[in-house]
């Protein structure tokens, strides 16, 4: 678990690494912001000392054991609670990982818990409070908020231009061919657009929630900022649904295009029976075991019935191409 503490102002910031919680608990008593940063697999005692430093309601200590992490907010007197969905791209493949993040806003303070693998998106936000000159070091920690859900949604987009991608590859490859990877290939973009839009949808309640709700810890002067990150939510909404439609269009496509091989396949083989169906009848006539037939005896009868049976043949085909039923 990494475990990082930045308190910081416009003329100074001092960074500190734990190796437990308790050590980082509590955090400094000075008008300073505070970020403290968990990152990884946190236990149930770690929970219950993070709901004692910062009065956490034990209902939200509750949704953290038991990881019920679907997007939401919490107004407490002193603090807000938000839970959100963090997408990141793997490293090993095309796909995108989910891992839930609770923010918890104080008067002068920031606590982002992650528990799940090491690693998040929040890499540009901790640049920036190691910049003297970044804005996030001269205001406070509702600009800070507003800074961690912004690069969230931002990487929204990291993770929707990598699908549109692939659903545009994707779209080629269904019109040339309707093998089985392809189809599971459509079938994984289809789920990983779900979990997007669950991620997504409410997060945008979320971000109305504090840009329309009074809040002491969020200043007049940072409401624009929440106006932008709520925008941006809005056109991550637009995107994901009209992927979804071009998904919904591209099963059309892949029917479609499924229908007119078997109907290929179905017409060249109703062209063959239905060249077969004279010369069927012919054979029939010349095989019966009736003792006096025309031609049995004739020496040239077999070449007769052979040339004639290669007419009826050839005119038929002649036939259908001059149609172009072939």
């Amino acid at each position: 678990m990494r475990i990082q503490r930045h308190s910081y102002s416009a003329a100074k910031l001092v960074t500190k690494q734990f190796d437990a919680i308790e050590p980082a608990l509590p955090l400094p008593d000075d008008p300073a912001v505070t970020w403290l940063d968990l990152d990884g697999h946190l236990s149930t005692s770690d929970f219950q000392k993070l709901a004692a430093a910062f009065k956490l309601h034990p209902v939200e200590i509750e949704e953290f054991v038991q990881k019920r992490h679907r997007p939401r907010i919490e107004f407490y007197t002193d603090h807000v609670v938000i839970t959100l969905k963090m997408l990141r791209l793997s490293n090993t493949t095309k796909l995108f990982q989910s891992e839930s993040v609770t923010i918890i806003l104080g008067d002068h303070y920031v606590v982002t818990i992650q528990s799940g693998k090491v690693g998040d998106v929040f890499g540009p936000v901790r640049e920036e409070v190691q910049n003297d000159h970044s804005r996030t070091r001269t205001l406070g920690a509702d600009y800070l908020l507003y800074r961690l859900l912004t690069t969230v949604v931002n990487n929204y987009f990291t993770v929707l231009e990598v699908l549109d991608d692939q659903v545009e590859q994707l779209e080629d490859v269904l019109v040339e061919q309707t093998d089985q990877n392809a189809v599971n290939r459509l079938y994984r973009i289809k789920r990983e657009l779900v979990i997007l839009r669950k991620a997504v949808w409410p997060l945008r309640e979320v971000i109305l929630s504090i840009e329309r709700t009074p809040l002491a810890l969020v200043r007049a002067e940072t409401q624009v900022y929440y106006r932008d990150v709520y925008e941006q939510t809005i056109q991550v909404i637009d995107t994901v649904e009209s992927l979804r439609d071009l998904m919904s269009g591209m099963v059309e496509i892949y029917l479609s295009s499924l229908s007119n091989r078997m109907n290929a396949v179905i017409k060249v083989l109703t062209v063959i029976t239905t060249i077969f169906m004279p010369l069927t009848l012919i054979v029939g006539i010349f095989g019966m075991n009736f003792k006096y037939l025309p031609w049995l005896d004739s020496p040239v009868a077999p070449w007769a019935i052979f040339g004639t049976m290669a007419v009826i043949a050839c005119s038929m085909i002649v036939t259908f191409k001059y149609k172009r039923w072939l």
